[in-house]
């Protein structure tokens, strides 16, 4: 079983060595999205295909993965995804759903969780996206962003979803 030190450590020496070009292209220049969320429960799946739906309505190229906790449900087979079981024990990933998600060159990439998960923020830090978009919180790596957008602490996966939607798209 994977250690979650060990994860933490090897997401924090990624982010140090993981420094392709940044910037945050206008959004209007934008045409690869990536987004990448924790599987939780039917609202949030809902969620995430109702902003997949207004990228594609933009003209964006969307990719979509989620990581699949134990005894959760992948709803409808949309997404692809990975889970706890797809690292080794020195914390490498084996999806190749993953790895190819990360090596992708999104200009911008949501990342859509209320809560940190050490498992999605090892593969955000792996990320070639030109822009990494995620949930501030003050338990989170601030190097693992290039843009993070503050909710209530009480906030909704749908008003997460709907303001990074909305702050990006006002980007010039």
């Amino acid at each position: 079983m994977l250690s979650k030190k060990i994860l933490v450590h090897k997401t924090r020496s990624l982010i140090k060595k993981n420094q392709p070009p940044r910037l945050s292209p206008s959004y209007q220049h934008a045409a690869k999205m990536g987004v990448i969320f924790s599987t939780e429960d039917l609202a949030k799946h809902n969620t995430i295909k109702g902003l997949v739906n207004k990228l594609k309505a933009d003209g964006k190229e969307v990719t979509v993965l989620t990581f699949l906790p134990k005894d959760r449900h992948n709803f409808e087979f949309k997404f692809d995804y990975f889970t706890a079981g797809d690292f080794s024990i020195f914390g490498n990933h084996t999806s190749k759903d993953a790895l190819d998600f990360a090596a992708q060159p999104f200009d911008y990439m949501f990342y859509i969780d209320l809560e940190p998960n050490p498992f999605i923020e090892n593969l955000v830090a792996m990320s070639k996206a030109k822009c990494r978009v995620g949930r501030y919180s003050r338990s989170s790596d601030q190097d693992l962003f290039e843009f993070m957008i503050r909710t209530r602490e009480k906030g909704t996966n749908q008003e997460l979803a709907d303001e990074m939607y909305r702050y990006t798209k006002i980007l010039e």
